[in-house]
């Protein structure tokens, strides 16, 4: 992609368990102009971000409360995400 789009960061302990044939949890709200998830990970230490040429991306703090939240804006489109050890379940 070519478009920046939007990132959150939200703790797990955010989100609550839920049992089977339950509706499921909403964990992202779009933004004008966006309609679909192009990158997700969990990681286990404070995320990490990059372009595809290895440029450092800011992403944003997490938010306590903001499980559903919309993120914010990016100023660089996102390739690759992971955390300080350079793991990342993608």
């Amino acid at each position: 992609g070519t478009f920046p789009g939007s990132a959150k960061s939200t703790s797990l302990s955010e989100y609550p368990g839920k049992g089977r044939a339950t509706g499921g949890v909403r964990c992202h709200k779009f933004l004008k102009g966006e309609d679909h998830l192009a990158l997700a990970a969990v990681v286990t230490s404070e995320p990490v971000a990059t372009t595809a040429a290895g440029v450092p991306v800011a992403l944003p703090v997490a938010m306590a409360g903001k499980r559903d939240g919309s993120g914010a804006a990016l100023q660089r489109t996102v390739s690759a995400v992971g955390d300080a050890t350079g793991t990342a379940a993608l």
